[in-house]
Formats: structure tokens, sequence, C-alpha cells
């Protein structure tokens, strides 16, 4: 991983198993690791070169090893089930976007391994039907169209920190729902629909 200076990144790693980590890169060279939303730990890093960034997890044991450049991290964490499932990653810079004064969006990536001393499979879990959010990029309200026969989703909108942010969902009708956005600054935010057997995200401009 090469970060810039001045430059804000995320790499989110979702469903571990049911959990999510993250880690956001500020400006001011430290990380902020957070797991299921709530900040673990913070560590350094440096920025304009190359550093390794490395996670483990190990389905006979109790923690995470993070590795960011030359500093470990362990993360106390209870496995749930014999095999380590993983969902998504993510890695997101909004330099200049969200934070235009925090410098030129400087975030590269390269050479990404992903290794397993068992087996690696892809399962294939099927979308959640008719998921539709518009407008995008958004005003001062936005609309989430899902299918008639899922039953009270879990609808979260997150910012760029992981944070949730404090909006309401209205049930329009069925299958239709509405959020006002007028109070929310300009910027990237994560749109999280969660229903009995699946999870789907999108992203979301807002913009003036």
């Amino acid at each position: 991983v090469l970060i810039g200076d001045g430059c804000v990144a995320s790499v989110q790693v979702n469903d571990i198993n049911g959990s999510n980590l993250r880690l956001y890169f500020k400006s001011n060279k430290r990380c902020d690791v957070f797991l299921n939303n709530q900040l673990y730990t913070e560590l350094t890093f440096r920025t304009g070169e190359w550093f390794s960034l490395q996670f483990n997890f190990y389905s006979n044991g109790n923690s995470i090893m993070l590795e960011v450049g030359s500093i470990d991290q362990f993360i106390d964490w209870t496995f749930t089930g014999k095999v380590v499932h993983v969902g998504e990653i993510e890695m997101v810079s909004s330099s200049g976007i969200n934070w235009p004064r925090d410098g030129q969006p400087l975030f590269h990536v390269d050479d990404i391994q992903i290794k397993a001393s068992g087996s690696v499979q892809a399962e294939t879990i099927p979308l959640i039907p008719e998921f539709r959010i518009y407008p995008n990029p958004a005003n001062e309200m936005v609309y989430l169209d899902l299918n008639e026969e899922i039953i009270n989703p879990v609808i979260l909108l997150y910012e760029f920190t992981g944070r949730v942010m404090p909006v309401t969902w209205v049930r329009e009708s069925p299958g239709r729902w509405r959020c006002s956005t007028a109070t929310l600054p300009d910027g990237i935010y994560l749109l999280s629909v969660r229903t009995l057997t699946n999870t789907q995200s999108a992203r979301i401009l807002i913009i003036r």
C-alpha cells in the first residue's frame, strides 16, 4: 500500500464470520482501527512509501493479527464457526472529495494475495432482488426500492469514517422507502441493506 501525504483512505474487510474490520488512514499519519464500528486502537504509518498491509485470520484462534508496515497488532476476537469467511474487501480514498484540503487522492494498492492453509471457496449468494437507490447523486431526499416480499429490512447509512448517520427511513409503500438527506453534509456515504439472508451495500453521493 502507498498513501501520499495528506491523503485520507479507508480499507474495510466486511463480514468476517459476521464481523467487520476497518482501517481508517488519516492525514496526520495515524490509522484508526475499528472492529464492528467501535474504535479498537490507533497505529502509525508512513506516507510516501510502500508498506505491507496484512490480515491474518485463524479459525482455531481467538484473535486477528493485523500488520501495518513493521507494526503488528493482535485484535481480540472470538470466531463463530470452524471456517473463516470473508464477504467483501473495500478500499477507498476520499481526499479531494469529502476533504478537499487534505491533499491529493494518492492511494495505491499493488500485489494483492489471498492465502489459506485449507481450501478457498467462492460462495455465490443471491443478491437482494430489485435493489435500487435514487436519485444518486442525491440532494434533499433519497429513495430506496426493494422487493415487496422483503419484510423489516435493516437500512443503515454510514459516513466515510464508519459512523452510522442519524437518519430515519420511512416506508412510503410496500417496497419503497425514503430518507431525508437535507441535514447531511456533502460527501460520499455507504448505504447498507440487511435482510434475513443477505447484506448489500451501495455508495451514495450527496452534493448540492
